[in-house]
C-alpha cells in the first residue's frame, strides 16, 4: 500500500512539474508586439501649363488642340514609387457663357492622357474611364518619388454662339489607395 501510495505521489508530482514546465514555457515563448507606424505619403501637384483655346471668332467651326500642342494643358502629380493612385476625372461637355442672359454654350470634347515625360505626350496612355487606378512606376533616380504628367487636349465647336466669355471647370480628382 506505501508503494502504491508512492507511484500516486509520484505521479502527482512528475503531472505538477510537467504543468508548471508549460506554463513557465508558454509564457516564456509568448511575445507581444506592439507596433505603431505612421506613413505620410504626400502627392504633390502643379499646373504646368492650363488648357487654353485662346480668343475665337465665331465662325461655326471645330477649333483643336492637339496631344502634345502648346495649348494643350499638363498637370504633374508627383508620388511615392510604387504608389496606387485613382485619378478621377470629370470633363465638361460643354462651356457656358458667363453672362448669365445668354442660354447659348459651346459643345467641347475634351480627352486627357497620362505619362511619365513630360516631353513625350504623345507616348503617353489614355485615362479612359471617369476614374482610373494608375500604379506609379519606379524611376531610375535615387530618390523614392516619381511623376506622372496628366495631358489635356481636344476640341470646341463654335457653331452660332454669341461673342463673349465661355468657361466651365474640369475636375481632377487624386485618391491614395
Amino acid at each position: 500500500m506505501i508503494k502504491g501510495h508512492h507511484k500516486y505521489k509520484k505521479a502527482i508530482r512528475i503531472g505538477l512539474l510537467l504543468v508548471s514546465f508549460l506554463l513557465i514555457s508558454t509564457t516564456a515563448k509568448a511575445q507581444f508586439l506592439d507596433l505603431n507606424l505612421q506613413i505620410d505619403s504626400k502627392i504633390a501637384t502643379t499646373i504646368y501649363r492650363p488648357l487654353r483655346f485662346e480668343s475665337l471668332p465665331t465662325d461655326n467651326k471645330q477649333y483643336n488642340i492637339e496631344l502634345g500642342g502648346l495649348s494643350m494643358g499638363i498637370l504633374s502629380i508627383r508620388a511615392l514609387e510604387q504608389q496606387a493612385i485613382l485619378v478621377g476625372v470629370n470633363l465638361p461637355s460643354q462651356l457656358e457663357n458667363t453672362n448669365p442672359s445668354v442660354n447659348k454654350n459651346m459643345p467641347t470634347k475634351l480627352a486627357v492622357r497620362y505619362g511619365y515625360n513630360i516631353s513625350d505626350a504623345l507616348h503617353s496612355s489614355p485615362l479612359s474611364r471617369k476614374q482610373e487606378s494608375i500604379q506609379i512606376k519606379k524611376d531610375s533616380n535615387s530618390t523614392p518619388w516619381n511623376t506622372v504628367y496628366l495631358f489635356i487636349y481636344g476640341s470646341l465647336t463654335t457653331s452660332n454662339i454669341p461673342e463673349g466669355r465661355y468657361q466651365n471647370d474640369l475636375t481632377i480628382e487624386i485618391t491614395y489607395l
